[in-house]
């Protein structure tokens, strides 16, 4: 991970705050073409701000301890990467793909309930909002237990749940899935 410790946050905020994001529609155009009837070009927008803290900048093991010994840190990278994501929401969002997955992998297990709907649920809002405006979807990666933010993710403006994971890897059955989703595609 890049993170190691407390002297890498001003390095880590620089770097979130240098990220540019300049629209590819050519290569786009030219992916979807090469699949033709063999496939759908979608747009992938990676992890929200706060995975990607989590998950791909210091891990989950790291994350946890510096949430709660320099949360204000971790919120000037959240804050910093929250800024950078709201311009490739609009990149995308006038963008050729019609759908769009961002997002995703939530652990119920270390993602509480009330970190869901302050740190995640906004930011997939804001970004459906834009999409839907423009008659797209939006789609996330729901591979883990769900349950435990399943009235949370009622409120998410995803369209499609992809890898969904079906008891007995989660924690839910499909028929249960389709009961609190009713209106998603969930594969």
């Amino acid at each position: 991970y890049l993170f190691k410790d407390e002297r890498d946050y001003p390095a880590l905020l620089a770097w979130f705050k240098s990220f540019r994001y300049t629209p590819a529609r050519e290569a786009f155009h030219r992916v979807a073409e090469q699949l033709g009837d063999f496939g759908y070009a979608y747009a992938w927008c990676g992890y929200d701000p706060m995975h990607e803290i989590m998950v791909k900048t210091m891990g989950v093991e790291t994350f946890v301890l510096e949430w709660m010994d320099h949360r204000e840190r971790v919120m000037d990278l959240y804050e910093a990467l929250l800024d950078k994501h709201r311009e490739m929401f609009r990149i995308v969002a006038a963008g050729p793909a019609e759908f769009i997955t961002y997002g995703g992998n939530i652990q119920p297990s270390i993602v509480s309930p009330t970190q869901f709907e302050t740190y995640y649920l906004p930011v997939y809002q804001e970004f459906g909002e834009q999409l839907h405006a423009r008659d797209k979807r939006l789609g996330a990666h729901t591979d883990d237990a769900t349950r435990n933010l399943s009235g949370l993710m009622t409120r998410c403006p995803w369209d499609v749940m992809e890898a969904f994971a079906v008891a007995p890897d989660g924690d839910m059955t499909l028929r249960e899935a389709g009961a609190a989703w009713p209106g998603r595609v969930i594969s």
